[in-house]
């Protein structure tokens, strides 16, 4: 995170601009067609695991006042054809994210890219969207269960409440358990809304909202996951800003 904030201080860019990517690690993709989508392409599992990456790239930040007219600006990707509208002071980082090494190319990298307030804490209160490349099976979002299965194989993904009840039989007691619990599943404009809230205590309390869409980028279909999130304290500050971007959210028509 302190790396992502001194490249952003460094370039003095916010994301009305065009910052250059901060690159993690990044896997080529092969591109022969019989190999493409073997070799670009994610299971279940692995679509799942993109989404529960959003929150770790850049956790929530601080509080952030409602836009008015003249306070947003349009967001729109050349590489994976999709538009946002975002609060014109928030700053932009970019990272490629190594994902599982037993797979090769596209699908053992995920791209990230985060959005947050540039006056407060990028960790607090932030938007970020995963875009993974998926196999050629998977056409529709239904693929993946239909909506409420799929939030609560995610949240399932992360909660390791079960722990509170053998703790007595844990051999690291004192070590933080992450709660997690499924607060809303919804089908909204041919995407899955998933609304959760992930604590590890003894830290606060996340609450978090994520936007998935199944949808073709002009090479490849991809899995579009858009997670906004903030403190549950700042919830009644942050969540009229943070609805507003999941809103205004497009991702590129079809699916190949």
């Amino acid at each position: 995170m302190q790396a992502l904030r001194k490249q952003q201080a460094a370039s003095g860019r916010t994301c009305g601009q065009n910052p250059r990517p901060f690159v993690v690690s990044q896997l080529p993709c092969r591109r022969s067609t019989q190999q493409r989508h073997v070799q670009c392409s994610i299971s279940r599992r692995e679509g799942l695991a993109s989404i529960a990456l959003a929150p770790v790239l850049l956790s929530a930040g601080a509080a952030v006042a409602e836009p008015v007219a003249g306070q947003t600006l349009q967001y729109v990707d050349p590489t994976d054809s999709f538009q946002l509208t975002l609060p014109a002071n928030w700053q932009q980082a970019e990272a490629m994210i190594e994902g599982n090494k037993s797979y090769q190319g596209a699908s053992g990298a995920r791209r990230t890219i985060a959005w947050y307030p540039a006056d407060g804490p990028a960790d607090e209160t932030n938007v970020t969207l995963t875009i993974t490349n998926t196999s050629a099976e998977f056409t529709k979002l239904g693929s993946f269960g239909n909506v409420f299965a799929f939030g609560t194989n995610l949240v399932n993904s992360m909660d390791r409440s079960f722990l509170l009840r053998v703790r007595g039989n844990n051999p690291n007691p004192d070590e933080p358990i992450q709660i997690a619990k499924l607060l809303d599943a919804a089908e909204s404009r041919g995407m899955y809304y998933v609304e959760y809230s992930v604590e590890k205590q003894p830290g606060p309390k996340r609450h978090l909202y994520s936007m998935v869409a199944l949808a073709y980028n002009g090479r490849y279909n991809r899995l579009y996951t858009l997670t906004a999130q903030c403190l549950e304290d700042q919830v009644e500050t942050a969540e009229p800003v943070l609805k507003a971007v999941l809103k205004s959210f497009l991702p590129p028509a079809g699916v190949a």
